[in-house]
């Protein structure tokens, strides 16, 4: 990972995020913001872990030094950003997870469903279900199945869209693992943990992890 000295810069989309593809409304972006937070704009960016010191804008990364993050405007702007990669999905591949962070980036707070809407998991153009698997202060890990693109060539992304006021969640420490993802039992709710060794691997094409 490239170096970013100043803080509150727009950078190279291909340094600040090397192997990803970033749009807003299907428009590729050129450039990322670097701790910094536009919130009358679509933007993709990171952040790392010298910013909260320095201005308490943005909480701790999900891992390592630096974590990306997609933000979304108000509702006077168009409101839909996507992160996307396209590579081979490992032979063995029977399930990917990310991390996101729990609260909005920029106010701390639990997300508002009418700030976040939704977060989705876009495979191939089309949306992929995902559930819960950790839930720790910091971040939330999430897994879906992707046993039936496996040793396939694919585009996965990560779409965030609102209808409301717009904010910012922090997106990390994505990985296929070779064990499934198994949906909870009725009775486990909200934030239960799933009892899984994930036994992760990094994504071939570029990194899960920002560091």
């Amino acid at each position: 990972m490239a170096s970013f000295p100043m803080t509150g810069s727009l950078q190279s989309f291909s340094a600040a995020l090397p192997f990803w593809q970033g749009t807003t409304n299907g428009v590729p972006l050129s450039t990322a913001l670097y701790a910094t937070s536009y919130l009358d704009e679509n933007q993709i960016g990171i952040y790392d872990s010298s910013v909260q010191s320095r201005l308490n804008l943005f909480p701790p990364p999900i891992s390592g030094q630096y974590s990306a993050f997609l933000e979304v405007g108000g509702p006077w702007h168009p409101r839909q950003i996507e992160l996307a990669q396209t590579g081979i999905v490992p032979s063995d591949a029977k399930s990917i997870q990310f991390a996101t962070t729990p609260y909005d980036l920029v106010n701390h707070d639990i997300p508002r469903p009418e700030v976040f809407g939704q977060l989705s998991l876009v495979v191939n153009g089309r949306s992929l279900p995902y559930i819960l698997l950790e839930a720790e202060s910091n971040f939330l890990l999430w897994g879906a199945d992707i046993s039936s693109i496996a040793g396939t060539t694919a585009t996965i992304g990560w779409n965030l869209q609102t209808t409301g006021l717009g904010g910012a969640i922090g997106l990390d420490d994505i990985s296929f693992s070779t064990e499934a993802v198994v949906a909870p039992e009725p009775s486990v709710l909200g934030l239960s943990v799933l009892g899984l060794v994930l036994l992760a691997r990094r994504l071939r094409y570029g990194q899960g992890r920002l560091d």
